[in-house]
């Protein structure tokens, strides 16, 4: 079974959060990822110093996919977190088709809509 359009992340109208997820095929606003190339390769020499140096690095950069993962899976309405107050520790353990109480509040998840992947 393929998921498609299940990034869900808020968004911001003159700094004030949306009370509603933005749902789509991307967390992004903007693509500001239009060319990442994998591997990396850097190469560094100096001939014509008092000795010649030569460098080579290699690297693979998969980092932002990561954590785009563990910020974004917290969003409703797929996975909503809330905050309960007054919460009894006598109440353990949770059944989680239970209702959400009414004093709970939604706690916003997510990444900058418009992030700058570049660097």
């Amino acid at each position: 079974m393929r998921l498609t359009n299940r990034a869900a992340n808020y968004s911001f109208t003159d700094g004030v959060i949306s009370s509603q997820p933005r749902i789509g095929g991307s967390l992004f606003t903007t693509n500001n990822a239009k060319f990442l190339p994998q591997p990396r390769i850097g190469v560094a020499w100096n001939p014509f110093g008092h000795k010649t140096v030569l460098r080579v690095g290699f690297g693979m950069y998969n980092d932002l996919q990561d954590a785009l993962g563990y910020r974004a899976d917290q969003n409703a309405p797929f996975n909503p977190v809330y905050s309960i107050p007054n919460f009894q520790v006598a109440s353990f353990p949770v059944d989680p088709s239970a209702p959400v109480p009414a004093t709970a509040k939604l706690v916003p998840g997510g990444v900058q809509p418009d992030m700058n992947t570049r660097r």
